[in-house]
Parts: structure tokens; C-alpha cells; sequence
């Protein structure tokens, strides 16, 4: 029984230093931020010792965690879209309009093919809703405030979650 007992403490002593060692990982997606990449670039986010990094298309992005100002979460990515607003302000939109007949041959099977369409969206849309988190982090490069905002499948956020934390060593907020 003794033996027992201290095989499996060995192990789970051993298991315990082997992932404290392993980098914490996920498949993300870069949605919207100031860090220069293109908007929904795939790749990996990975909490490392001293940075967050982003590895997409051969090239890393890292922020250490003293530059880290804020980390939020959020279900929904419109949490942050003021944010983006602020950093940058729409432009002037300048449209052009003509003169459409007002009944088109067949315009009442374009209105059944729209509510198709529509109501094909929603079921998707709500099929999707609740299958990621946003995680987005403000951070201080070169005296120049920046953010990012990446797309994390909800399995996944719960490890980077609680790694992000305990390695920055700042509280995580909910939006």
C-alpha cells in the first residue's frame, strides 16, 4: 500500500512539472487590434514565461506581460468594437444613388429567397453563438498605447485563461 501510494505521488509530482513547464497553447484568431496584422489572421497564442505570443504565417508577435495594461474577456465580439472606434474614427462615406424600377419582373420569389437565406443565417448564427471567447489585452509599447483582440474556442479558453492570470499576474475582467 506504501508503495502505492508513493508511486503515485511521484507521479503526480513529476505530471505537475512537466506541465508547468509545457507552454500553454491554443488556436486563435486575430479579430481586430493596433499590432499590424491582418483582421481574422489564423494562428496560435501562446502564453509563454514572460510574453504572450502570437504565431501566425512564420512570424511572432510578442507582448510581455509588464507592457500588459488590461486583459478582458468577452462572449461577444461587439464588446470591444468601441474600442476600435476610438483608435479609428470613420471616415466621410460618400454613396451614389439611381433609379431602380419599383416592381421587378419576379420580385416575389427574390423576397422568398431572401427569407430563405435570412432564416438559413440565423440557425447558423445561433448554431455558433456561445462557441468562443474574445480575449482582448491593452498594452504600452514605446510610450504608445495598443490592443488586440483574438477569437479562442471556449474549450480552450478556460487553460489560457487561468495561465494568463497567474503568469501576468493581473486580474482578468469579464466585459
Amino acid at each position: 500500500m506504501k508503495k502505492t501510494l508513493s508511486i503515485l505521488t511521484a507521479f503526480i509530482l513529476l505530471f505537475e512539472l512537466t506541465y508547468a513547464a509545457a507552454p500553454v497553447e491554443c488556436k486563435a484568431s486575430y479579430v481586430a487590434g493596433s499590432m499590424g496584422i491582418s483582421i481574422n489572421t489564423r494562428g496560435t497564442l501562446q502564453v509563454g514565461d514572460e510574453a504572450l505570443i502570437f504565431l501566425c504565417k512564420g512570424t511572432q508577435y510578442k507582448v510581455p506581460y509588464e507592457q500588459i495594461a488590461q486583459i478582458e474577456y468577452s462572449k461577444k465580439k461587439k464588446a470591444f468594437d468601441q474600442i476600435s472606434l476610438k483608435l479609428n474614427p470613420p471616415g466621410v462615406l460618400f454613396r451614389s444613388y439611381h433609379e431602380a424600377q419599383l416592381e421587378p419582373q419576379g420580385a416575389f420569389l427574390y423576397v422568398i429567397i431572401a427569407v430563405v437565406v435570412a432564416v438559413g443565417a440565423l440557425i447558423i448564427g445561433l448554431m455558433q453563438a456561445g462557441k468562443h471567447r474574445y480575449l482582448n489585452f491593452v498594452y504600452k509599447e514605446d510610450g504608445k498605447t495598443g490592443w488586440a483582440t483574438f477569437k479562442i474556442k471556449k474549450d480552450d479558453f478556460q487553460k489560457i485563461l487561468l495561465t494568463l492570470s497567474s503568469k501576468s499576474g493581473l486580474d482578468i475582467q469579464e466585459k
